[in-house]
């Protein structure tokens, strides 16, 4: 069940193990035992290390005695707090000299120069605005001394006053003083530009027949700019007067006066009847017309002709027929009672077409019948009466638009 060591290990080599049959040498399941490495003593100095120098340390195997050197680095010097050789002054070193207390060895090393310590320092020459000053400077320690300059202070001013106050278009001064010295600066003041108002203002008012102006003026001075025509207001006429009226025949003058300016102008009133208009309507046969009559001056004359009407007819039975008796009927005008056609009614019994026991028609024919009389009126000029009428309404409409045109001209 446990393995068996084949090759036990050693410190640089590896060993082996594998499990071994109870009954031969047949082995199983080889493995491979890590070598050991050395177990290394205390070691022991072979050559001591000094302050510069490095030693040596052996180290043996207590194994298998192999051994191992090992360097011992070198100690380096264990100073002291070191002598001053040469004290530094202000502006020369001195030298600090350390003794290794070990071997005895030396190093120097420089002790830098302490530097001034100066005074407060005194003023030799006072600083003006425009001039630099003095200042002296001495060493407590050496009496050494050195001298730095004063900056100038720089003017004390005070604050800017106007000279001349700019304008919109010219620039302005302003000066200032100073409270030390009593030099004085001066400086231009840039224009301030111009302020325009938002409104336009009206520099020429229009009349009735000038244009007028407007344009944005400056709030600071009398500078326009954007100047825009106002167109003339045209004139405001009144009602006007009747200077001279007209008759039927004579023009008159009516005078027109603007309200504004008071200016005049004169139109003439045309001459114009007053008619009067009678109708008179036509009949079945004559044309009817209208007549206009002046109601100053009696003047007149006819026009809008309209044509007769013709007879309107209707039949009327004179005789009803019989069976053996023939009847009678005749046409008769039902506006004026004019007569017109007559025709013979045929007998109900030889009537063509009439089935026995048929009453024969009581109703009147608007057809003539054959043999009748129809009198003719010889009346031919229908078209040229229409024709006649519509020349006259469109005179008629020519005159009403005259007098609408006149009448908004007053």
């Amino acid at each position: 069940d446990d393995y068996t060591v084949d090759q036990a290990p050693t410190c640089t080599q590896d060993g082996s193990k594998s499990i071994h049959c109870s009954q031969c040498d047949a082995v199983t399941d080889v493995q491979t035992i890590p070598a050991t490495g050395h177990t290394w003593d205390q070691g022991t100095v072979l050559t001591p290390a000094t302050c510069t120098e490095n030693g040596t340390m052996r180290y043996t195997c207590t194994v298998c005695g192999e051994t191992r050197d090992e360097v011992i680095p070198a100690t380096g010097h264990t100073w002291d707090q070191g002598t001053v050789l040469t004290p530094a002054t202000c502006t020369e070193n001195g030298t600090m000299r350390y003794t290794c207390t070990v071997c005895g060895e030396t190093r120097d090393e420089v002790i830098p120069a302490t530097g001034h310590t100066w005074d407060q320092g005194t003023v030799l020459t006072p600083a003006t605005c425009t001039e630099n000053g003095t200042m002296r400077y001495t060493c407590t320690v050496c009496g050494e001394t050195r001298d730095e300059v004063i900056p100038a202070t720089g003017h004390t001013f005070g604050p800017w006053t106007t000279v001349t106050s700019p304008t919109c278009t010219q620039s302005g001064s302003e000066q200032r003083s100073c409270s030390v010295c009593g030099y004085t600066e001066t400086r231009g003041v840039d224009p301030t530009g111009h302020s325009w108002e938002d409104d336009y203002t009206v520099d020429q008012a229009p009349t009735c027949t000038q244009d007028g102006s407007k344009s944005i003026h400056c709030s600071q001075c009398d500078a326009v700019t954007d100047v825009q025509t106002i167109p003339a207001t045209g004139h405001t006429w009144d009602q006007g007067t009747v200077i001279t009226p007209a008759t039927c025949t004579e023009s008159g003058t009516m005078r027109y006066t603007c309200t504004v300016c008071g200016e005049t102008r004169d139109e003439v009133i045309p001459a114009s009847h007053h008619y009067v208009d009678t109708v008179t309507a036509p009949t079945c046969t004559q044309d009817g017309y209208t007549t206009h009559t002046c109601s100053v001056c009696g003047d007149t004359y006819t026009d809008t002709p309209v044509a007769a009407l013709g007879h309107s007819y209707e039949w009327v039975v004179d005789q009803e027929p019989t069976a053996t008796q023939a009847g009678s009927r005749h046409q008769e005008c039902t506006v004026c009672g004019a007569l017109g056609a007559t025709e013979t009614i045929p007998a109900t019994g030889t009537e063509p077409g009439t089935e026995p026991g048929t009453e024969p028609s009581t109703q009147p024919s608007t057809q003539p019948q054959a043999g009748s009389t129809v009198p003719s009126t010889g009346d031919h000029s229908h078209l040229t009466v229409y024709v006649g009428i519509l020349a006259v309404c469109v005179l008629a409409l020519a005159g009403v638009g005259a007098v609408a045109v006149r009448r908004r001209r007053r």
